[in-house]
């Protein structure tokens, strides 16, 4: 969910009851939002970096405090609650999943509140660039750093020749950089690696969907090694 297009008191209310039906088994995937061109298409403001992240923190903030209790009040500079209630408030509030990654700003607030963290797949290079930010941040927060869950976000393109799984990948280069490409054992290794990073949930996007050889030769070729 991009915080740009809910009031958080709404969001928070959204979350506890489908947290409810569906016996607290909701993980919230939220961030501050980044695709100006879907801002722009549906109408709403695109406001500096900056501003989305604080607008981001301070309905997170809200968001937290109506799970957990009742009433809720504050005000901030962008949203304002006055006696809020969220029922039925959760037993477990929601797992909640930050997709934030800038190092100066964003992960603060990640390390500040996030249950777990969730990154696009980038090269090893930036990921552990990355993954030293967050450890910084947690440390400036007095966290610790191994309480936080490091989760991706993975374009698998898989085929049973690497040549072919490649070429794939390289027709949408332009819009995934670093997807995971190749044969079986190649991205078994590719999966290894990013798990001997620290990442332990990896969330697939199969992009020739709603052909299922490439997701069926995953489930027997790949999912087995981590199994």
């Amino acid at each position: 969910m991009c915080n740009s297009w809910r009031q958080p008191s709404l969001m928070a209310k959204m979350a506890a009851s489908l947290h409810h039906l569906s016996s607290e088994r909701l993980i919230l995937g939220y961030g501050a939002g980044w695709f100006e061109g879907e801002y722009k298409a549906y109408g709403f403001d695109f406001p500096s970096p900056r501003v989305r992240v604080d607008m981001a923190e301070e309905a997170i903030t809200i968001m937290k405090a109506m799970w957990r209790e009742a009433p809720v009040t504050f005000n901030g500079t962008y949203y304002r609650v006055e006696g809020a209630y969220c029922e039925p408030r959760p037993d477990t509030p929601p797992i909640l999943m930050l997709g934030m990654s800038g190092e100066q700003l964003a992960m603060r607030v990640v390390a500040r509140h996030a249950d777990w963290w969730n990154v696009g797949v980038r090269s090893k290079e930036e990921l552990a660039r990355k993954l030293e930010a967050l450890r910084r941040h947690c440390d400036a927060e007095g966290r610790d750093f191994g309480t936080l869950r490091k989760t991706l976000n993975a374009r698998v393109f898989l085929a049973k020749s690497h040549a072919q799984a490649l070429e794939m990948a390289a027709q949408t280069r332009g819009r995934t950089e670093h997807p995971i490409a190749g044969d079986p054992a190649s991205v078994r290794d590719q999966f290894a690696e990013l798990a001997d990073m620290g990442f332990d949930l990896s969330i697939l996007t199969f992009p020739r969907f709603q052909e299922l050889d490439d997701m069926r030769l995953f489930v027997d070729e790949v999912l087995p090694a981590f199994s």
